[in-house]
This record gives structure tokens, C-alpha cells and sequence, in this order.
């Protein structure tokens, strides 16, 4: 065992950390339901007024760019102060009722389907 004082915080355990901040993508969660497309973005620390989410011709953009505090890190792997994210919404998404919540780090946006969409019958 290694006494504590030799552990290195830098070098092979610890690298150096980058002296420019590193922007992760968030992970996202994207289920079909029977009446909507649920989209689940992975993004803790954020508040929510920091997501910009807007629909443009058939996309959805969610947005970050919040300011970048300088913190001095032993090693930083995420950091989700900036990011963007686009996807493309489905044929048939209702996008005049597209609506979003943010709770315990995970920002959900419910994509609901038109009607039409909704009661197709499948044949077995």
C-alpha cells in the first residue's frame, strides 16, 4: 500500500488537467410512447433558465451557454456550462405542444404526436 504522501496528483494517476475548459455532450435518453417522443438530457449543475430549447423546420435545438466560472480542478472530465444539442423531430410530432421541465439534472421534453399519429391501428 502507498503511504498518502507519495500518492502523485499528477502524472500517471492524475494527468495534467487542460488549461481550456472541456465541454461535454450530454447523454440523452430518447423513448417512443404511445402518445409522444420523450427526450431525456443528462445535464446536473444547471439551472432553468440556462437551456434554450427552440423548434426551426423540423428540428429541435437545446442550447446552453452559460457562464464558464474558472475553478481550479485536480481533474475535470465534465462540464456542462456549454453545450448544444440538435435533433430531428419525427413525422407526425405536434410541434406547437412541445413542452419541457427540468428536475434532479435531467431536463425532459415531451414531443407530443398529432392525433392522426396516435391512433393507427397495427395489423398482425
Amino acid at each position: 500500500m502507498v503511504a498518502r504522501k507519495e500518492i502523485q496528483w499528477r502524472g500517471p494517476v492524475f494527468p495534467d488537467t487542460q488549461r481550456t475548459p472541456v465541454y461535454a455532450q450530454p447523454w440523452v435518453n430518447v423513448q417512443e410512447l404511445a402518445d409522444a417522443f420523450l427526450v431525456q438530457v443528462a445535464a446536473p449543475g444547471l439551472e432553468k433558465q440556462d437551456f434554450s430549447i427552440e423548434v426551426k423546420d423540423q428540428t429541435l435545438l437545446i442550447t446552453v451557454e452559460k457562464g464558464h466560472e474558472e475553478k481550479s480542478y485536480v481533474r475535470q472530465e465534465f462540464d456542462f456550462s456549454r453545450f448544444k444539442r440538435v435533433f430531428y423531430l419525427p413525422k407526425g410530432s405536434d410541434r406547437e405542444k412541445i413542452t419541457a421541465e427540468y428536475e434532479a439534472g435531467i431536463l425532459a421534453i415531451r414531443i407530443p404526436k398529432q392525433p392522426e399519429i396516435q391512433h393507427r391501428v397495427v395489423v398482425k
